[in-house]
């Protein structure tokens, strides 16, 4: 279960981020949870990368999708949330080091880790799932045990959630709980998850994003860690 929210000083509502590597990170994987905790209309919820500028998307099969025009930057978003998040989104991408630093930063402020698929892989190298539960995507499961052997990985398990991490395998988020009023219940709810996800994606196509989303004007390079 998830931990209870307890709301910081000084802060009227949860602070969640939806991060992204701008070099590749699975569109629905990022897509979604922003759809479903946007949606609520209750939440500090931002669309964060590592650099400016847009952040590239690819399918479940590597290909090239659509850019995206994102809220901040990580450094942007320190200075707005020196205390840090409250939930960090995970998506399936490259587990670059600055990322893998950012996400051990906010977690030692912190925040419960929430890994969409694999990237529950981006979040293993941070050493915080270490001796904890975990599940991912299944198309990783002959390999994810020898590359991180500290972890304890379920296996036909679509969401776990130890401590202050939470991990869905699947993209839809349609088995998360909460054992208290949480940002994340946002996503428990199947029943406005296909209205969710629509709406978010119609929302990001018209600038809800602070931008538009571009078509790649080549193949973008294959950055999944799937």
């Amino acid at each position: 279960m998830i931990p209870a929210y307890r709301p910081r000083p000084g802060r009227a509502r949860a602070v969640i981020a939806v991060v992204g590597e701008n070099i590749g990170v699975e569109v629905s994987d990022f897509l979604v949870p922003f759809a479903i905790l946007s949606r609520t209309g209750t939440l500090d919820v931002s669309a964060v990368t590592l650099d400016s500028g847009p952040l590239s998307t690819f399918t479940d099969l590597g290909r090239p999708r659509f850019r995206i025009a994102t809220d901040t930057t990580v450094a942007q978003f320190d200075v707005i949330h020196p205390e840090g998040a409250d939930y960090i989104i995970v998506p399936a991408q490259a587990a670059t080091p600055r990322l893998i630093a950012w996400l051990k930063r906010q977690s030692g402020q912190g925040a419960t880790i929430v890994t969409i698929c694999n990237g529950a892989l981006v979040a293993a190298q941070m050493g915080t799932f270490d001796g904890r539960r975990a599940t991912a995507h299944w198309s990783t499961a002959a390999t994810r045990g020898k590359q991180y052997p500290g972890i304890r990985w379920l296996p036909n398990r679509r969401y776990v959630a130890d401590g202050n991490c939470a991990i869905n395998a699947v993209n839809t988020s349609q088995e998360m709980r909460s054992n208290s009023p949480s940002p994340i219940s946002a996503l428990t709810r199947p029943t406005t998850l296909a209205s969710a996800i629509h709406a978010g994606a119609m929302k990001g196509l018209r600038g809800g994003f602070s931008g538009a989303l571009m078509r790649h004007p080549h193949a973008a390079r294959r950055a999944r860690s799937r």
